[in-house]
């Protein structure tokens, strides 16, 4: 595969892609290249569907960030349609895992949605005070109650 990862980043070169996506190209090629072989998959038969499937969960397992494993998905999908335009692959192989990847398509960025309140912010405040109180003592009027804030 390596002589075949070769051609590939030579072709984009050609096409006068940025060194900066050559780069990345070229990393994302080599972790699915060790990945397979971690697993003692044959490079010439990586690009089948189970071996895809498997990577794309390791990726969501090592770096959850959406639109990281998108960016990785998509490199293997260009360099999945050039094998296919050289004759190497006889089909997509991603076509039967469309679903996997509109699932992670559809999903939308989370954000924190756990709140702390304020009464337990300030009885943090309190015991950890309470606990540095042999340094700097803080007068107890300089910290508000919950009660206060309503």
């Amino acid at each position: 595969m390596n002589q075949w990862v070769k051609a590939f980043l030579t072709h984009l070169a050609n096409k006068n892609f940025s060194a900066q996506t050559l780069r990345t190209y070229r990393t994302v090629l080599a972790e699915f290249s060790t990945f397979c072989q971690v697993r003692k998959i044959d490079l010439e038969k990586a690009f089948v569907p189970a071996n895809l499937r498997a990577f794309i969960a390791y990726l969501q397992i090592k770096n959850p960030a959406r639109n990281t494993v998108l960016r990785k998905i998509a490199t293997l999908r260009s360099f999945a349609a050039y094998l296919m335009r050289q004759g190497c692959l006889d089909k997509n192989p991603f076509s039967p895992i469309s679903s996997i990847i509109s699932n992670i398509l559809s999903k939308k960025p989370s954000i924190l949605k756990t709140m702390i309140s304020l009464s337990c912010c300030f009885s943090f405040l309190r015991v950890m005070i309470s606990k540095n109180s042999s340094r700097v003592p803080i007068p107890p009027g300089d910290i508000m109650n919950a009660s206060e804030l309503s």
